[in-house]
């Protein structure tokens, strides 16, 4: 890629960030039964949770994932200094969105790590909503005993989690497969990957907004 030459890195990637909030409330979900029938599932209410802060690379499948109690800065600081190592001496451009705890002022970024901020209220623009998407109903109609129990499960499903299926899952549909795969394809300098992102989340936002507002209208 032209960009690592330019900037003398050994390795450039594109990871896509986000955090989800997991909890012991039963999620429930749509089933085919014979007609006439009401499926019955039972369901739990407690409020007890935990937060899953975590970074997908559309391009190789790979994903990595902390688990915290709270979405603050301090705990995103912490999150970026494990992926700061996890990375070593590659760097990353990683895209996520601006949630208060990703622009808070006392947070210290690695060199290694490049933040770009997609628009506001547009999960659709990244990759790893779909992987949450996932990994969510796998569970759904199922109740847990602990927050423990649940943390289990997560952690189980990680494991099994294949990088075909992640890059499957990340590289559903568009605009996050274009923004990828145009990632890949190289850039001139550091600043024209900036610059490249800006002009499509501006040209994306503005459809969306009109779209908006043209049904409205009607």
């Amino acid at each position: 890629m032209e960009l690592q030459a330019v900037l003398g890195l050994k390795e450039l990637r594109y990871l896509a960030q986000d955090e989800s909030r997991v909890g012991r409330k039963t999620e429930t979900k749509r089933v085919i039964t014979a007609k006439g029938t009401k499926p019955k599932v039972k369901v739990a209410w407690p409020r007890e949770a935990f937060w899953l802060y975590g970074v997908d690379e559309p391009l190789t499948g790979w994903q990595w994932t902390q688990q915290y109690d709270k979405l603050d800065s301090e705990h995103f600081q912490q999150f970026l200094n494990a992926l700061s190592q996890q990375l070593g001496d590659t760097t990353a451009v990683m895209q996520m969105d601006q949630a208060s705890a990703h622009c808070a002022q006392d947070i210290v970024w690695p060199e290694n790590i490049i933040p770009i901020l997609q628009p506001a209220h547009c999960p659709e623009l990244n990759p790893i909503e779909r992987l949450w998407q996932h990994l969510k109903g796998l569970w759904k109609g199922e109740t847990f005993a602990s927050l423990d129990e649940l943390r289990q499960r997560v952690n189980q499903e990680f494991e099994s989690l294949s990088i075909v299926l992640c890059q499957a899952r990340s590289l559903g549909s568009l605009p996050s497969n274009w923004i990828a795969k145009r990632f890949s394809a190289g850039f001139q300098s550091r600043m024209g990957i900036v610059h490249f992102l800006d002009r499509f989340w501006i040209a994306r936002y503005t459809t969306l907004s009109a779209a908006s507002s043209l049904g409205k209208m009607r």
